[in-house]
């Protein structure tokens, strides 16, 4: 009888343990998220010349903070079916133009969207602001990459795939070396100064609850590094999980 009781506490210890850790990456995904949006806002700050006011400027901090606020709602909802709502392809472009169009500006780097068999027009019947983080936390990776090549060019490649949406983002900085590869989507992994090694491993896991795939790729020619993500077009049942 107190071998049994002894295996339940034990089974109990590890199944809250594990409950534990999953919070805790959870946490992590969130604060990530954040963190890069205050850090995309404050590129658009520290750059904004109170003698010149555009236009771009105030969307670009709109952006700034609608992601922070999906971010939020995102984590409010974590565990919770949420109904998928709908956005144009060119929405999302404009988006991740905007949140990084002031390190674009200020590091002058090559930028380039290439739109292969799709228009821009195209509607995704997905979370916006779930796609919205993946794609930035990709292009913040690409600037990091970035920092210490001198011809700075990032791509995003985007394309049909039957009834499936595939995008790509490419840069031209360090690469990463071979042996770390097939780490670069585990949790925690990172070799980045100060990196919480939780962005890439946010990217797979948002995009697997989406039914889709991220992976590293052969690269782009003229690029070092290239991530991929492909997810449905539509999602069929109409709700967002994160934990699916």
């Amino acid at each position: 009888m107190s071998i049994k009781i002894e295996k339940n506490d034990l089974d109990s210890k590890a199944r809250y343990r594990a409950l534990e850790d999953f919070v805790i990456l959870l946490i992590n995904f969130a604060t990530h998220d954040i963190k890069n949006s205050v850090h995309n806002l404050d590129g658009v700050i520290n750059n904004f010349d109170v003698d010149e006011k555009y236009q771009s400027d105030i969307d670009s901090i709109k952006v700034c903070i609608g992601s922070i606020r999906g971010a939020l709602e995102n984590f409010k909802n974590l565990g919770e079916g949420k109904i998928v709502d709908s956005f144009v392809l060119s929405t999302l472009i404009k988006s991740i133009e905007l949140l990084h169009r002031n390190y674009i500006s200020v590091h002058k780097v090559k930028y380039t969207v290439d739109l292969i068999g799709t228009q821009s027009d195209l509607v995704i019947y997905q979370t916006f602001h779930g796609v919205l983080q993946i794609l930035n936390n990709l292009f913040m990776n690409a600037q990091s990459a970035l920092s210490e090549s001198e011809n700075k060019s990032i791509l995003l490649s985007i394309k049909t795939i039957g009834d499936k949406i595939s995008f790509t983002v490419s840069d031209s900085g360090v690469g990463i070396p071979s042996q770390n590869k097939e780490k670069i989507f585990n949790p925690y992994f990172t070799t980045k100064q100060g990196g919480s090694g939780v962005g890439l491993t946010h990217v797979k896991h948002v995009v697997e609850s989406m039914k889709g795939t991220a992976e590293l790729i052969n690269s782009i020619d003229g690029y070092v590094t290239s991530v991929n993500i492909v997810f449905p077009i539509k999602n069929k049942h109409e709700t967002f999980n994160i934990n699916n």
